[in-house]
Order: C-alpha cells, then sequence, then structure tokens
C-alpha cells in the first residue's frame, strides 16, 4: 500500500467533521488546531494536523452559506472547497470523507464503507451520444484504501453523487444500473477536481439510511419528502461516531510508521 506524506480531507459539514476532528485530536494526543479560513474570501474552512508520528492532514470543510446560513452542501461547494484546498495545501492525497444513504439491503446503518468508485447519478445526458452520456455519468475510480483497518474488514464500494437529498426514481435506475450502493451529495465532484490537478483521491462514507423497496417504489406517488429526510437526521450520530471511530487509524495507515 502507498504511503503518503500529506492527506486532505474534504468534507461536507460542520456536524459530520467535528466528531472527526475530535477523534484525531484524541487519538495523536495534541490539542485541537485552530480554526482559520481556507480562502479568506469564500466560507471554506481548515484545520490542520501535524501527526506526532510524521505527516499532516488537512480537514476542511464548505462552511455556512452566506445567505441562507446553513451548512453548503452538494456539487458546487464542494469543487471550490476542493480546489482551494488542494490550492492551499498540495497533498499527496485527497479524501473526501462523509455519510452517505445505502441502497436496499446493500448496507446497515453506521457501516463505513471505503469508495472504490465515483459516479453522478443526476446528471442525465441520454440521447446525444456515447461520450456525452458517459461525461454525464462520469465514473471516477479511486486510488485504493486498505481493506482491512484496525484488525476490522472494510468493503469497498460504488458511490453516486447528485445534488438533492431527495432521490427521485430515475436516480434509482441509474444507481443501480452502474451497480451503486450509495448515494451522496459531493464525493463525484470533490474526484472530478482532483483528477484536474493530477492528485491520487478516495473516499470514505458511513451509512445514514438505507432506502427500502418498497419506499422506493412509492417515490413520486405520495411517500413524503419529510420522512426521506428524517431517517437521515435520525441515524446521523451514529454514521458520525463511526466515520469518527475509523479515520485516525485510516490515517495512521496513509501516512506511515
Amino acid at each position: 500500500m502507498n504511503t503518503y506524506e500529506r492527506v486532505l480531507v474534504v468534507m461536507a459539514m460542520r456536524p459530520e467533521a467535528e466528531p472527526v476532528l475530535q477523534s484525531l485530536a484524541r487519538h495523536w494526543n495534541i490539542e485541537l488546531p485552530g480554526e482559520t479560513a481556507l480562502d479568506g474570501r469564500l466560507p471554506m474552512r481548515r484545520w490542520h494536523f501535524e501527526r506526532p508520528g510524521g505527516g499532516a492532514v488537512d480537514v476542511v470543510i464548505n462552511g455556512a452559506d452566506p445567505v441562507h446560513g446553513v451548512e453548503s452542501v452538494a456539487t458546487q461547494p464542494a469543487t471550490l472547497t476542493a480546489d482551494a484546498g488542494i490550492r492551499v495545501t498540495d497533498p499527496d492525497l485527497v479524501l473526501t470523507v462523509g455519510t452517505a444513504g445505502a441502497l436496499p439491503e446493500k448496507a446497515r446503518i453506521g457501516q463505513v464503507f471505503h469508495v472504490s468508485q465515483y459516479l453522478f447519478h443526476d446528471r442525465r445526458i441520454f440521447g446525444l451520444s456515447p461520450e456525452y452520456e458517459n461525461y454525464g455519468v462520469y465514473p471516477i475510480e479511486t486510488t485504493a484504501l486498505p481493506a482491512h483497518v484496525g484488525g476490522a474488514d472494510v468493503p469497498a464500494a460504488i458511490v453516486s453523487t447528485g445534488n438533492s437529498l431527495n432521490p427521485v426514481a430515475e436516480d434509482f435506475r441509474i444507481m443501480q444500473d452502474y451497480g451503486a450502493v450509495m448515494k451522496e451529495m459531493e464525493g463525484a465532484a470533490v474526484g472530478w477536481v482532483a483528477g484536474l490537478h493530477g492528485k491520487a483521491f478516495s473516499g470514505v462514507k458511513a451509512v445514514t439510511n438505507v432506502y427500502t423497496r418498497s419506499a422506493m417504489a412509492a417515490l413520486g406517488s405520495g411517500r413524503s419528502l419529510q420522512e426521506e429526510a428524517t431517517d437521515f437526521q435520525a441515524n446521523f450520530e451514529a454514521a458520525t461516531t463511526a466515520l469518527a471511530g475509523h479515520m485516525p487509524v485510516l490515517l495512521d495507515e496513509l501516512l506511515g510508521a
């Protein structure tokens, strides 16, 4: 397995990042680094860790939207955060880390996956040419992460990215056609930026909600959007706790002895 000197961890929301930040500081027995602006013109935020055993980790988040005051989620903020993070920190490896929903019978709440491939499910450019179809879906292969971390097996999965928390039936069809196990709102955008910069790229996702086949069938026929959002919120702590336990051990392996 490759080892790295500098890893950039790109996360969407502060509530996703805070348990990971606190866990890294405890694991390395250091004071939690101060929060700084990633770019003074943008809302993105940064925490810089110098690991006592060698190597550096920068955790960056999208920050709060200046108009609406909520966490900046989805692909546009993720693209800006990844680009600014890479320019500022010049990492050897870019990791997109966060939470995701899983398709039926593919995962359990709080389960952690390493991402083998990212793609987009809501960039539907079908019928023009195979090239445009492939551009829309844009499969992105990742750098392999360890299959065993801290004595536990970590499954690999294909993850699909889209700009809506609430998928529609066509989104599910595309995900299933391409073998996706999970869906989220940022990862493929981060991977696209990492590719433009020529950086090694991978992802780590923890499951917040598992769609059922009956829920998928009910899409567009009366299933409440609030039900889906409630599923996500109810299991958010379990997923972020799992990430907080996983990331320090994984980063130790990636940064080497």
